[in-house]
């Protein structure tokens, strides 16, 4: 591609197993006491992650099972990291007070666990989780210069046009990303070089990328392979994602970058359970000065968050 860039989606989740004892170390509790963070997140972390432990008076020796969390709190709110085998997870707060620590790993966790357990944490922890268990649709549409939208597997040649777009039925946070045929991750949004939009992006307005009066234009390469572009939907923001481009943006060398990477497909794979769809099935037809019928779209639908995945061969 000559402007885009993104993900592929793994449709399994890690299953996390240790023989061994594992410990839960606080690397920082911000503003609150190391052990009364331990004992609170304990709990939810051995619940629906991994069994741990607080760590032996004697203290953990550097071959033993550890788990690492982190909290810091700013005029945001709380930000949380848990860190371990296998185990990346980053998830934030503006609920204050050890409600909003609590909150921070719930909305972290979340994102990693299968339909059944998400039912689970939403009922348990309803007054912590509203926002987030609460149920997200949008309409996408990812079309060529034509007006017709780009269904999986379709071929696509150097040369051709394309555009994306988002209609929200709520106010949500998105990211579309591509991951074209070199294996190069772009994000068409949110980027300030692509639109001024930002998100939030609000509920009923139609949304293009690149907007329809811009100079900016998308088009395949001469590349052949596969191009892959997610759409991701989520009633609160993905602060992980923002972290993992950033991280992205600043490897030093291709191993680096493509770690990062894999760590990118597999935030974005956790929130792309109880996804519902509902194509029209009606004829595409062009409209007129690049826009698209929203009945052309997909209505995208799954509780809290949603991931789109639409894979193009690229031919030559």
């Amino acid at each position: 591609m000559k402007k885009l860039f993104l993900i592929l989606l793994f449709t399994g989740f890690v299953t996390i197993s240790h023989a061994e004892t594992c410990y839960l170390l606080v690397e920082r509790a911000g503003n609150f006491d190391g052990k009364l963070i331990q004992s609170l997140l304990i709990p939810i972390v051995n619940q629906y992650r991994v069994p741990v432990e607080p760590p032996p008076f004697s203290g953990v020796r550097p071959s033993d099972c550890t788990y690492t969390v982190s909290v810091s709190e700013s005029m945001q709110g709380f930000l949380l990291t848990l860190s371990g085998p296998q185990l990346n997870i980053v998830g934030t707060s503006k609920t204050p007070g050890t409600d909003g620590v609590i909150h921070a790993l719930l909305q972290g966790i979340y994102g990693t666990l299968t339909q059944t357990e998400r039912a689970q944490i939403c009922s348990q922890y309803k007054h912590l989780m509203k926002s987030d268990c609460q149920p997200v649709s949008a309409v996408v549409a990812l079309y060529d210069q034509n007006s017709v939208p780009y269904r999986e597997g379709r071929e696509v040649r150097e040369g051709e046009k394309f555009n994306v777009m988002l209609q929200p039925d709520d106010d949500v946070y998105a990211y579309v990303i591509n991951r074209d045929t070199q294996e190069n991750y772009f994000v068409i949004f949110p980027n300030t070089e692509v639109s001024q939009h930002k998100n939030p992006l609000k509920k009923g307005q139609k949304y293009y990328f690149p907007p329809l009066d811009s100079d900016v234009v998308f088009g395949f390469d001469h590349n052949p392979g596969q191009e892959t572009f997610y759409f991701v939907m989520s009633t609160t923001p993905m602060n992980d994602l923002d972290e993992l481009f950033v991280k992205l943006q600043s490897s030093k060398n291709p191993s680096q970058y493509q770690a990062t990477g894999a760590q990118l497909e597999k935030a974005v794979a956790s929130r792309g359970i109880a996804l519902k769809k509902q194509s029209n099935s009606k004829p595409s037809t062009k409209v007129s000065n690049g826009e698209l019928d929203s009945k052309l779209g997909e209505l995208l639908q799954g509780n809290g968050a949603f991931v789109e995945m639409i894979r193009l061969s690229h031919v030559r």
